[in-house]
This record gives structure tokens, C-alpha cells and sequence, in this order.
């Protein structure tokens, strides 16, 4: 009875980001690094969520699912008598200046330069702002993060929810940022999640689906945070080229109707690499492959299948591994433990983010000794920690 009474308590101790709190912590650092104002500042607010099964759509459109976080991001802003803006992060001392005429170097941190890339795109003609941001999404979750960022900021600047061109516009200046592809399946989410429900995208049409998540006495979410993988833009890119290639192979051979390869049917999969060149199948299968993933994971939440979600994210981590080679030695060894256990009511997990995100799922009271073990284990060789989410 008293490991499942301190895994209850555990499980309630959880912090929990809230819109307000969030506004209020942005108003009182814009106040504390800037000074008092009479008017009231424009505020901002974004959940951050993580991709279930949703980084293969960096390489290549497609459908994306993506779990809401306990994390969040707020921006409160207002104009100053300057002409260049002042920036405040709470996690950084100081304040970061963006010039009206020059743009920041690229050695400046990549938040600040998503802060000026928006700021560029959807307010160029505006006077100068002070603008404060404060978050609570992890640095491991940074596609979540920068998403939650971007659709931050352009609330506070318009007053309401971005519509799709104006994601396409944020989409473009991560993108200018990071230098490299990025999802707008991330910023779908952070403009849209509602409460507990899992999100579906399709990043070609840019609708969006909420999935009722498992009820929380039946499925629990942890992230176990790990080493980077060794993902860099130039490997996306050379990547993202590749699959193009495979693409225009497979419409020149047996598969002329074929737009994206996303609509490549499992059925066809192993015909269609054989008309491919060996050097782009692993790639090609990875990202067809999640893809099929997706929508075998909607049916399992709405047929309340945590088993079945759990090999999912399993299968997913494999194949990041061995066709994408995007995860890391740590992250590999984490999966690996919670696969060895899974007939223990650990039911599976994947690295979500190559900025070392694992994200594991459970039996409520099972997880956080679980993790305890994890961490245990793993400590002679790998730095981990893990937080209930």
C-alpha cells in the first residue's frame, strides 16, 4: 500500500501550468525589468505540446499527433518611447535589444532570434515594444517550445488565435531561425490544445482533430530527459532532399499519382522501395512508416488501448533509430529499460525530441517508482533526470 500511496501523492504534487498565472508571472517581469506603466500590457499565452508521433512531419508532410503538456509560455508587451525593442526572458538576467535597423548575429540564442524573426514578419512597421516572456516548457521539448514561443508572441500582437496564414508566417521564421524544416503540425497545437486532448494535424490541409487522451487512473506520461541526438540541420536537410528524391522515383515509376508520401498505402511500402535507390529507403521508410503509425494510434486512444499506444511509441523509437539514425545512445538505453518492462504496466516510450525529450508512458501507480529505478540504473553511465507530467 505504501509505494502506491506515495506514487498517488507524487502524481498530485505535479505543477501545472495555467494561462493566468502565466499572464500574471509575464506582467510582473515586464514590471520588474522595465518599470511600472499605467496602461495595461498585451499578453500572450500557449500550451507547449509534444509530438506522440510527430517528428517524421519536419522531413515531409504528413499526419502528426501531439500530446499537451503541463508547460506553457507567456508574452505581455508593450510600446516605448525607443525605437528599438527591449527583451526579458525569465530564465536570463538583463535584457536583449533588436535593433529597428540592424538584425541580431547568429551567434545570439536562438530564443532571442525567434523573438525578432516574428516580430519582423508580423509587426515590421511597429515603434519599439518592451517585451517580457516567461516559460515553463523544459529545454528538452524545444520544438514545443519555440512553437509555444512564436504563437505566444503573435497572440499578444493581434489579440487573438493566429489563423493559418499566419502560422505559415511563424512556420517561416522558425524556419529562418533554426535553419532547417519546421513543423507547423507544433504550432497547430500550441494555437489550438484544449485541455487533456491529444491533437491530430494534417500539415497539408492544416486542419486539426482533438483526440480524447486515456482517463488519468488508466494511462500517466513522464519525461525521461536525456543527452542531444545528433540531428543537426544539415542532416535534415540532406534528408528532407532525399526524400524528395525517393518521391520523384516513385511518381516516375509504378506510383504517377502519388503528391505525398504520405498517401503511399502499407500495403504498397515494399514494393515502392524497391524503386528507390537503396541510400534513400531507410529515410523513406521511417517517415511512411510513422506516418501509418498515426492513425493506428487515434484508434487506440479511442478504443482506450494504452498497451497498444505504448508499442506504438515503441515501434516509432525503433524505427527513429535504425532508418533515421536521429536518437542517441541515451535515449536508446532508456527505451530499451522501459521495453523490459512493460509486463510490469510500463507501456512504452520514444524519444519525441532530438533535444533529448523521452517520453514515457505508464500505469499511473507504476511510473514514478519506475523512473526512480530508471534514473538508478542509468546513473553510472548517462545523465538523466525525469519529471511527472
Amino acid at each position: 500500500m505504501r509505494p502506491v500511496l506515495d506514487a498517488l501523492h507524487r502524481l498530485q504534487d505535479r505543477s501545472v501550468f495555467t494561462p493566468s498565472e502565466g499572464v500574471q508571472q509575464a506582467c510582473r517581469l515586464l514590471a520588474d525589468r522595465f518599470g511600472e506603466a499605467t496602461a495595461p500590457a498585451a499578453t500572450g499565452v500557449a500550451r507547449g505540446a509534444a509530438g506522440l508521433l510527430a517528428e517524421h512531419t519536419h522531413y515531409a508532410p504528413g499526419f502528426a499527433l501531439l500530446q499537451p503538456l503541463p508547460f506553457g509560455t507567456a508574452v505581455a508587451l508593450r510600446p516605448c518611447v525607443s525605437a528599438d525593442t527591449q527583451v526579458a526572458f525569465d530564465d536570463t538576467d538583463g535584457r536583449w535589444t533588436l535593433s529597428s535597423e540592424t538584425r541580431l548575429p547568429p551567434e545570439t540564442p536562438s530564443w532571442v532570434r525567434v523573438v525578432e524573426a516574428v516580430l519582423h514578419r508580423l509587426a515590421p512597421a511597429s515603434p519599439g515594444l518592451e517585451v517580457a516572456v516567461v516559460t515553463t516548457i523544459p529545454a528538452s521539448f524545444r520544438a514545443a517550445y519555440w512553437a509555444a514561443l512564436a504563437v505566444a508572441l503573435a497572440r499578444a500582437l493581434s489579440g487573438h488565435t493566429p489563423p493559418p496564414d499566419v502560422l505559415t508566417t511563424l512556420q517561416a521564421a522558425l524556419e529562418e531561425v533554426l535553419g532547417r524544416p519546421f513543423s507547423v503540425a507544433y504550432l497547430k497545437a500550441a494555437a489550438t490544445v484544449e485541455g487533456s486532448d491529444v491533437t491530430l494535424v494534417d500539415t497539408i490541409t492544416r486542419e486539426h482533430l482533438p483526440v480524447p487522451s486515456l482517463p488519468a487512473e488508466t494511462l500517466a506520461w513522464a519525461v525521461v530527459e536525456v543527452e542531444t541526438s545528433n540531428v543537426s540541420p544539415s542532416t535534415l536537410h540532406r534528408d528532407v532532399d532525399r526524400l524528395d528524391t525517393a518521391l520523384s522515383h516513385l511518381r516516375a515509376g509504378a506510383f504517377t499519382g502519388l503528391t505525398t508520401l504520405r498517401d503511399l498505402e502499407h500495403q504498397d511500402l515494399q514494393r515502392a522501395l524497391t524503386l528507390i535507390p537503396s541510400a534513400l529507403r531507410p529515410i523513406t521508410r521511417y517517415v511512411i512508416g510513422d506516418n501509418r503509425r498515426v492513425p493506428r494510434m487515434v484508434a487506440a486512444l479511442r478504443r482506450q488501448d494504452p498497451q497498444m499506444l505504448g508499442a506504438l511509441l515503441l515501434m516509432s523509437h525503433h524505427a527513429a533509430r535504425t532508418d533515421a539514425l536521429a536518437t542517441s545512445h541515451a535515449a536508446d538505453a532508456v527505451v530499451e529499460q522501459i521495453q523490459a518492462r512493460t509486463a510490469e504496466g510500463l507501456f512504452g516510450a520514444a524519444l519525441v525530441d532530438p533535444n533529448g525529450a523521452v517520453l514515457v508512458a505508464g500505469r499511473p501507480y507504476v511510473l514514478p517508482q519506475a523512473l526512480d529505478q530508471l534514473t538508478q540504473d542509468l546513473a553510472p553511465v548517462f545523465t538523466v533526470s525525469s519529471t511527472l507530467i
